[in-house]
């Protein structure tokens, strides 16, 4: 299970925002593979964070922070992956 889900992104960018960002092929839509992708990266890094601090990891149930820290770094992503960072 995902720590957010593609519409936690679209609270924080608009729908043209995120096709831009996940558009790595130019079709003009948001690419649901590379979102989550993206949301899976930031989602271990959260695991990379949090364990040895919890007793399982992913969290069967998610935190509202934590929620909200999956999207911005999933969203950190994919800018990252954007500019080819």
């Amino acid at each position: 299970m995902s720590y957010c889900v593609k519409e936690d992104l679209l609270k924080l960018v608009s729908a043209e925002e995120l096709a831009q960002l996940s558009d790595l092929e130019n079709s003009g839509a948001v690419d649901e593979n590379v979102v989550n992708a993206s949301i899976e990266t930031a989602d271990a890094l959260i695991d990379s964070y949090i364990a040895g601090r919890v007793r399982i990891v992913p969290l069967e149930t998610v935190p509202v922070i934590i929620k909200k820290i999956s999207a911005k770094l999933a969203l950190c992503e994919l800018c990252c992956d954007k500019l080819k960072l």
